[in-house]
C-alpha cells in the first residue's frame, strides 16, 4: 500500500469512531429526554390531582413521549 492509502485508511478508521461516538450521545440524549418527559407528566399528574393550576405551552401528547422512548 502507497502513503495515500493508509492515510485515507486511518482518516475513514476515525471518521467511524467519531460516528459511533455521535451516535452514543444521540441515543444518550434521547433517553434523558424521554425520562424528562415521564417525570414532566408525573408532576403535572400530581398538581392536577391537588387541585394546583399551571400554564404550560409546551405539553406533549402521551404518543410523542412513547416515540421519544421508543428511539432510546
Amino acid at each position: 500500500m502507497n502513503g495515500d492509502t493508509v492515510m485515507m485508511m486511518k482518516l475513514f478508521e476515525m471518521y467511524a469512531r467519531f460516528l459511533a461516538a455521535l451516535s452514543q450521545i444521540i441515543q444518550r440524549s434521547n433517553s434523558e429526554i424521554a425520562k424528562l418527559r415521564k417525570s414532566q407528566m408525573v408532576i403535572r399528574t400530581f398538581q392536577a390531582g391537588s387541585g394546583i393550576m399551571i400554564a404550560s405551552p409546551d405539553r406533549e401528547t402521551e404518543s410523542e413521549t412513547k416515540a421519544a422512548e421508543q428511539t432510546s
